[in-house]
């Protein structure tokens, strides 16, 4: 709710004055095929080879069936909103927490959803990786410091990867090397979610009980 207030202020001149060169504009995610780089491009890669490459929409893309694109569409809308029913009810349990508590357990499910989105999403730009950054130096303990390590290592790969391996993942004939390095950046990343995720539900009082 509060994303949408934020954004309505952006969109609302272009909406009033150009509506549909805006929608059309916001409607190119959801034309747009499946990025490379993505966890199910990646994955599309590999299975089909170099070959399925092709260069749309300013970016390397993988050719896949509509139907294909479209359960990736809904796969980010309904983990999306999964997620926010749970980040909701584990609101409801921080009424009566500190605020010291309560602010962890926020950032811990901000940072959860991040992770979670760029999983689902289609579109894994490696600058996408740049927004958990401030978020997960904040987590006390050991698993704390594990997610800090593991978050920083996600992104030193991705790094390596754009440097070392992008063009020759992204080019015909393509590299068995980068592409295993996009492989395991990306399973690195599902661990990231899967650790960030049971690190805010196990931060939730209500989890405690």
């Amino acid at each position: 709710g509060v994303g949408a207030m934020a954004a309505l202020p952006v969109a609302a001149p272009f909406l009033l004055t150009a509506p549909e060169p805006f929608m059309r504009a916001v409607g190119l995610y959801g034309e747009r095929p499946l990025h490379f780089e993505s966890q199910l491009g990646a994955v599309v890669l590999a299975l089909e080879g170099p070959a399925a490459l092709v260069r749309s929409y300013g970016s390397s893309n993988v050719m896949t069936p509509l139907w294909l694109g479209r359960l990736a569409d809904l796969s980010l809308l309904v983990g999306t909103l999964a997620f926010a029913g749970a980040a909701l009810r584990a609101g409801g349990a921080l009424r009566r927490a500190s605020e010291e508590e309560r602010s962890s357990v926020v950032i811990g499910w901000v940072f959860a959803a991040l992770v979670v989105i760029l999983c689902l999403s289609k579109v894994l730009s490696p600058q996408f990786l740049i927004w958990l950054l401030p978020l997960c130096a904040v987590f006390a303990g050991r698993h704390g410091r594990w997610l800090f390590v593991l978050t920083l290592l996600t992104t030193a790969l991705t790094h390596l990867f754009i440097g070392a391996g992008f063009h020759r993942a992204s080019q015909q004939p393509g590299s068995v090397f980068a592409l295993g390095m996009l492989l395991t950046r990306n399973a690195m990343l599902l661990l990231v979610a899967a650790l960030a995720v049971r690190m805010a539900v196990v931060s939730c009082p209500m989890s405690r009980r």
